[in-house]
């Protein structure tokens, strides 16, 4: 497996983050809220989460960049 495994290339190799972290959105949280609270960006915040626009939702997960 070992010898397999160091065959395949960097780009298709498959990584497992470990202990996640995230965030449930409360009343009143913004993604400028989240990011300074975690001291990110607000540009990690919407990669990291696939998000397009600055609307979250009460309730709403959002996993926090590294």
């Amino acid at each position: 497996f070992a010898i397999a495994y160091e065959n395949i290339p960097k780009q298709e190799k498959f990584t497992v983050q470990h202990k996640t972290k995230m965030h449930r959105v409360r009343v009143g949280d913004t993604l400028g809220f989240i990011a300074r609270r975690y001291g990110t960006s607000i540009r990690k915040l919407k990669a990291a989460n696939s998000i397009r626009t600055s609307r979250i939702r009460v309730g709403q997960t959002i996993v926090l960049p590294d």
